[in-house]
């Protein structure tokens, strides 16, 4: 594997969620400990990535990876790490159960905040803060034939950016003590919210993404594909090893955007799609 492909495998990390719980990442804390109604994970990863979004890269960083619920139905859950497939961090309520089938109400986010850049010819960087776009909505979840299924559907976004869908299948084997997995997912991702983050208006008095020079561009909806495959393993009782390998391909509508195109010529190892390789362990309270 050559130096870029090394450095390509963080920033699919930190999207697939761009982006996205009782059915956790891989086999869980919780799920080594059934009696237990929630666990707190504190741990620490070596990242390397490739996407358009940033430049390709490569270091450390430290997560934190729990969830709790209650006795009368609420929940909390903050994923973190490189097996973390459930998405940013949610509050909800339980309003549904049974030996197969969960149904939540769940208040989360579609996308964090972030700084869109320009990267100008000159090399210097041109930066928009964007704000959290969250969601409140309802997640479906369900074990059948062995294969894992979550569906989230919120029909409006905040700052009325659009309704948001996101689905995910994943299937889960035991082998020794490896937990090993596999999930795809496919989030809609309404034009409204798209072009908040990727759009140029050069009208006066419009702040969202303003940039003499570039044409003018207004995103449409689009779909997010992402790919991800997992490791964990149990050091000990408490230490817990996690590899795991992300794939994240960008709608048209996003990579379509001058920023983005720009970005991609300008940026250092910048890639269409994204790819993204963590390696972690973490100590389970």
């Amino acid at each position: 594997m050559n130096k870029v492909m090394t450095r390509t495998l963080t920033s699919c990390l930190l999207l697939v969620g761009l982006n996205s719980q009782t059915l956790l990442a891989a086999e869980s804390p919780k799920e080594q400990h059934p009696d237990s109604k929630g666990f707190l994970a504190l741990g620490v990863g070596a990242f390397a990535g490739q996407s358009p979004f940033g430049d390709a890269s490569a270091g450390l960083g430290y997560f934190v990876n729990g969830a709790y619920e209650w006795d009368n139905g609420l929940f909390v859950e903050v994923p973190g790490g490189p097996n973390n497939i459930l998405g940013n961090t949610s509050v909800g309520y339980n309003l549904y159960r049974n030996t197969h089938w969960d149904v939540d109400f769940l208040a989360s986010s579609a996308r964090s905040d972030a700084d869109t850049k320009y990267i100008q010819q000159d090399g210097s960087e041109l930066r928009f803060t964007k704000n959290q776009t969250n969601y409140l909505g309802v997640r479906f979840r369900g074990i059948w034939s062995g294969l894992r299924f979550q569906l989230i559907v919120a029909p409006e976004l905040s700052d009325d950016r659009g309704a948001y869908v996101s689905s995910q299948i994943s299937k889960h084997w035991t082998i020794k003590n490896w937990h090993l997995f596999s999930a795809y997912r496919v989030n809609y991702l309404p034009g409204d919210m798209l072009n908040y983050y990727y759009g140029v208006n050069n009208t006066e008095n419009n702040n969202n993404n303003r940039i003499e020079g570039l044409p003018e561009y207004i995103a449409s909806s689009g779909l997010s594909h992402s790919l991800h495959l997992g490791a964990t393993y149990p050091l000990t009782e408490n230490w817990l090893f996690d590899a795991s390998l992300r794939y994240y391909h960008t709608p048209s509508a996003i990579a379509d955007s001058p920023l983005i195109q720009s970005n991609l010529a300008r940026g250092d190892n910048r890639s269409r799609n994204a790819l993204g390789l963590g390696l972690s362990v973490s100590y389970v309270f």
